[in-house]
């Protein structure tokens, strides 16, 4: 029962953390976002019906500039976890992993301590094995880095519970019962 609590109680930061990061209020707030552009189109199209073309750009410009000040304090947030995973990646350069940035993180490409097919995503970096690399699960990876944006130095620990829960409840690290892996495993990979 316990264990189900921490696990809802991890889920609820995890979302108010991503609507922060995304330029959002917190959750159950009285208060409105700056921007009042939905994901739901339709309630996007009503808006943009009543805001004249010059309005409705100072509108995106202000989303691009949230969602551009969220990331730059996501990174940050997420620097002692990135920290960790910039040393899990630097050990393997001496043995060939090679450096590149893409997918929202700093990459190391063939690492030669991961699984051949095997990828991980710690902060805002992403080391791949030598069979794996960004073409095949860079979207699922990318995904992961928005949550330890989100999370920052719970990543790690949220991670683990979330991963334990599903192997001990459906016999996978990736199983339905671990939230961090539901959005980046779906077939339109998100963070949640």
């Amino acid at each position: 029962m316990e264990a189900l609590k921490a696990r809802d109680a991890i889920y609820q930061i995890t979302r108010a953390m991503e609507n922060i990061r995304r330029g959002g209020d917190l959750p159950n707030s009285n208060t409105r976002p700056k921007s009042t552009v939905s994901s739901d189109p339709i309630l996007n199209d009503q808006y943009y019906r009543d805001l004249s073309p010059k309005d409705q750009n100072r509108d995106q410009k202000e989303e691009i500039k949230s969602s551009f000040l969220g990331s730059v304090l996501g990174k940050i947030w997420s620097l002692p976890t990135t920290l960790i995973g910039l040393t899990w990646g630097l050990i393997g350069v001496p043995f060939g992993a090679r450096i590149g940035f893409g997918n929202n993180a700093i990459e190391f490409k063939d690492h030669p301590f991961m699984s051949k097919t095997g990828a991980i995503t710690i902060g805002n970096t992403i080391a791949y094995g030598e069979h794996t690399g960004p073409e095949f699960v860079g979207d699922h990876e990318r995904q992961h880095t928005y949550q330890a944006e989100a999370l920052g130095p719970l990543y790690l620990p949220a991670h683990l519970f979330e991963g334990l829960e599903a192997l001990i409840n459906d016999g996978s690290w990736h199983g339905e019962s671990n939230d961090l892996e539901s959005g980046p495993m779906d077939p339109d990979p998100k963070p949640w």
